[in-house]
């Protein structure tokens, strides 16, 4: 993960002809472009002036600022709630800006629902549809999106023991499966988008997380459901293992600021995305084998088809 970066155009045309890889970097600067690269770099021969790669930092934006969402009037929200009370204050968030939240929380209620709180069993495919089907077909406030926040009631501590992920899957895995099989099957002309939130899941900022472990399936469910239906746009969130109780703004102008980036994660007060980035090997990296010389091998398998072999 890097700090978010903008692509520059690969090429820019001035008098009619390709621009040399330091007049587009020039050009960028000017227009207030920052951390801008060339791939070759300037001094590249002149043949490969044409093919270069030019990626630069874009200017800065305040998340918090108004949302894409505001554009286009109020709308409904299902968010599946955790235990500590995000869900409860993103509902919050939203309804001060005219939007309608719907509360999902895993379990019973003795006293029956509200019309802003629904309860339904985790592991019961069918309670999702239910919702998520009678939320849809709600023609007069359309359905803008789903946030789903019960993987954060899953450890993260130091403490984890390899027993846990497993008991996690109903709250984890399980549910956004359940969350997205009821989309895609509930027809909608449009679907909502999909927010997937997790904590200290993905190494970014060079911190590692050992207690992220848990919340990791979820990135990787996640990758499969953005490949596969696209049309749910689905976004991963990544919150700080080290600020439990300070995310909720951020969690927030997030979700509201309508966003492209599809895979953020926060470290330390920093957003980071998903971006490809230039890596260098250490030189004291070895390039051959200790004890084995560098003349080319090919390894053979005894009895091919098998694994054992």
């Amino acid at each position: 993960k890097s700090p978010s970066r903008r692509r520059a155009p690969t090429a820019t045309r001035t008098r009619g002809r390709s621009s040399k890889p330091a007049a587009c970097i020039s050009l960028l600067l000017d227009e207030g472009f920052r951390d801008v690269v060339a791939i070759p770099g300037p001094d590249a021969e002149e043949n490969h002036w044409g093919n270069s790669i030019i990626l630069a930092r874009g200017r800065s934006r305040d998340l918090g600022e108004a949302g894409a969402w505001s554009e286009h009037g109020p709308g409904r929200w299902v968010i599946f709630g955790d235990r500590r009370g995000r869900g409860e204050r993103l509902a919050e968030l939203l309804a001060e800006r005219g939007q309608v939240c719907l509360l999902v929380r895993d379990g019973t209620q003795p006293h029956g629902e509200s019309s802003a709180t629904v309860f339904i069993d985790p592991t019961d495919p069918d309670a999702y549809r239910d919702v998520l089907h009678r939320v849809l077909r709600d023609a007069e406030v359309p359905c803008k999106g789903v946030v789903h926040l019960w993987t954060l009631d899953e450890p993260t501590g130091g403490n984890d023991t390899a027993e846990e992920p497993g008991g996690s899957e109903d709250r984890g895995c399980r549910s956004v499966l359940y969350v997205v099989q009821a989309l895609v099957g509930a027809g909608a002309l449009r679907l909502p988008r999909l927010w997937l939130v997790t904590r200290g899941a993905q190494p970014a900022g060079g911190e590692v997380s050992r207690g992220g472990l848990v919340h990791a399936p979820v990135w990787g469910l996640a990758n499969v459901i953005a490949m596969e239906h696209p049309d749910l746009r689905c976004a991963r969130i990544d919150l700080d293992p080290l600020t439990v109780e300070d995310d909720n703004h951020t969690l927030f102008d997030e979700v509201w600021s309508g966003d492209r980036e599809d895979q953020v994660a926060y470290r330390t007060g920093v957003r980071y995305a998903a971006r490809l980035v230039r890596t260098r090997f250490p030189v004291s990296v070895p390039t051959t084998i200790a004890g084995v010389d560098a003349v080319p091998r090919q390894l053979e398998i005894d009895k091919p088809g098998m694994l054992d072999s």
